[in-house]
């Protein structure tokens, strides 16, 4: 796929949260109104409240739905707009906007012209696999950590760990682009929460139904960002690494993590995987499934290798050191073939 094509689910970005602001509308029959339409038409219980602190109430429940909006409205406030802020967040905000893609609601319930995008997020989910290796994510978190530290002030991030696993967050949480990693039980969560002039700039396009530049202008965005704030040469960046590759143009980055397997001082060995990795290039080649991973399976006769390397003849103990090495190259080249 060209880069210039790009939609949620090519890239695999899901939706997170998407909140709306009516401003001036503080009348609690409209909200009902809204909150009635969402909960007829597409099965969203609610709550409502007021003001930033005040306590949540229910406005329409049915125990047979799934999905669930937030009302807030904010009334003489010194601090905040009057008005109501619509909030759908996780599953919720995934559901409604599937509703979106397929233009079925009516955006004059929800008070135009006054209605605006106010809010939001999109996630890419990075599995973590049983076979990587001990201290990988540490080395990520770290190595992001200190990209981040020698671009951006110090009170620009926010670290954390805790039994749930790591958390990271990038930004400043009132500015238009403010960025999230955290560990989950089975993998990373990478999110970007877009508002302010960000969001404003594509909000026509949602409210007049042009998914397509929508979500192309959203993923491009979602994707240029994450360039911004994460390191490119771990495991855990190779979905990064893979769409910026889609454009066929070098972006100067190339995965060698698994060059930690060997010991970069060894230059005979470093040279020798660089000719290993030249003459596998050639070489025919069957993919095979281990573990919930893709590995390559590379059948050649030693002496073609031999050969290869401008070895014209050998002994027997210079045979068997070759065998040896090329079982520890095809090793490492397993491992650079499933980081790349």
């Amino acid at each position: 796929m060209s880069i210039d094509k790009l939609n949620f689910k090519s890239e695999n970005l899901t939706v997170d949260w998407i909140g709306f602001n009516i401003q001036g509308l503080v009348d609690i029959k409209q909200v009902k109104q809204i909150a009635e339409y969402l909960l007829l038409n597409f099965g969203f219980n609610s709550t409502f409240a007021i003001g930033p602190n005040g306590k949540q109430e229910t406005l329409f429940f049915n125990s047979k739905n799934k999905y669930q909006v937030y009302f807030r409205v904010y009334k003489y406030s010194d601090i905040y707009w009057d008005g109501l802020k619509i909030d759908f967040s996780g599953n919720n905000a995934a559901q409604v906007y599937k509703f979106i893609q397929e233009q079925k609601l009516d955006w004059n319930i929800f008070q135009l012209p006054n209605l605006s995008l106010s809010r939001f997020d999109l996630c890419y989910f990075r599995e973590i696999k049983s076979n990587y290796r001990k201290g990988q994510l540490k080395s990520f978190i770290s190595n992001t950590i200190a990209k981040i530290d020698n671009k951006h002030k110090r009170n620009n991030f926010n670290y954390d760990r805790s039994t749930k696993g790591y958390s990271l967050r990038i930004g400043n949480r009132k500015s238009s682009n403010f960025y999230r990693i955290y560990q989950t039980k089975k993998g990373l969560r990478f999110e970007l929460e877009i508002k302010k002039n960000r969001v404003k700039q594509v909000t026509n396009l949602l409210f007049c139904y042009d998914i397509k530049q929508f979500e192309e202008t959203l993923t491009k965005h979602f994707y240029t960002h994450s360039k911004k704030v994460l390191m490119f040469e771990n495991c855990y960046t190779d979905w990064l690494i893979k769409y910026f590759r889609k454009g066929n143009k070098p972006v100067g980055f190339l995965v060698t993590s698994y060059l930690e397997e060997i010991n970069t001082n060894d230059f005979v060995t470093v040279f020798s995987l660089l000719q290993f990795l030249t003459f596998s290039r050639n070489q025919n080649y069957t993919q095979v499934q281990m573990y919930d991973q893709i590995y390559y399976l590379i059948e050649f006769n030693l002496k073609e290798y031999i050969e290869f390397s401008g070895v014209k003849s050998i002994n027997q103990y210079q045979r068997n050191k070759f065998i040896i090495l090329s079982r520890l190259l095809i090793i490492i080249h397993d491992i650079a073939a499933e980081l790349q």
